[in-house]
């Protein structure tokens, strides 16, 4: 019998892991870049590069003057008093989701033992079936509740103090995507390179990535994801 010894295992891979993609039509030709995983460091390196971008985007946000402040906050003259409350709503729904699965807490169905009567097993397998669905039903109905119960508490408020929420809530819910976008465009910008071993880096600056068009930008964090998925069932 053959003994596998400890370093005829290679784990390498778990650490390593890249792909090959072609870019089409970048600089007018074909182009292949590589895609590797990125590692504690890098990543720590994106996070804060995608924190840094966020900070900057609130902050203009807050600035009555900027033109972002013009181009993605509304004014208040816009909204009628029903209609803030709706935006407030939809912009805290996934809050409202979050907090609904938090607290909706369905017992599992018990099993009944392997003792148990065939009707009773029979009977533990419809429930065991039926539980994903009354789960869902349960958060549906619990988010339903808590959105009522907010939009109640919002329609007791003046329209200034409910204008003032929802700028709050939509700077947040901007700087979520612009923290999540940057993110990925970080993980493109640390681990694109020209080579297949890895030691060329694509990208001279975050400028370059920043500039790209958006279907090659797309294409790479497509692709980058991928590779996420990839690890993880390597991993598994």
């Amino acid at each position: 019998m053959t003994i596998v010894e400890r370093n005829d295992v290679d784990i390498s891979r778990l650490f390593s892991w890249s792909r090959e993609c072609i870019l089409t039509g970048l600089k007018g030709k074909d182009i292949k870049v590589y895609l590797r995983l990125l590692g504690d460091a890098d990543m720590g390196r994106a996070r804060v590069m995608a924190l840094r971008k966020s900070a900057e985007l609130r902050k203009s946000l807050r600035d009555l003057d900027s033109d972002d402040r013009l181009a993605f906050i509304p004014l208040k003259e816009e909204f009628g008093k029903e209609q803030l409350v709706d935006s407030i709503l939809i912009l805290t729904m996934r809050d409202s989701t979050k907090q609904a699965m938090k607290d909706v807490v369905l017992p599992r169905p018990k099993d009944p033992g392997s003792d148990a009567s065939l009707e009773r097993i029979e009977k533990f397998q419809a429930e065991v079936d039926e539980y994903p669905k009354k789960r869902e039903e349960a958060i549906r109905k619990e988010i339903t509740d808590l959105m009522e119960k907010q939009r109640k508490e919002l329609m007791e408020q003046d329209e200034n103090k409910l204008y003032t929420t929802y700028v709050n809530v939509l700077i947040n819910d901007l700087c979520e995507s612009e923290l999540l976008s940057r993110f990925k465009e970080s993980c493109i910008f640390f681990g694109a390179f020209s080579n297949k071993k890895l030691t060329e880096k694509f990208f001279s600056s975050f400028d370059e990535v920043d500039n790209l068009p958006t279907e090659i930008k797309e294409k790479l964090m497509d692709e980058y994801q991928l590779l996420e998925i990839e690890s993880e069932e390597l991993k598994k």
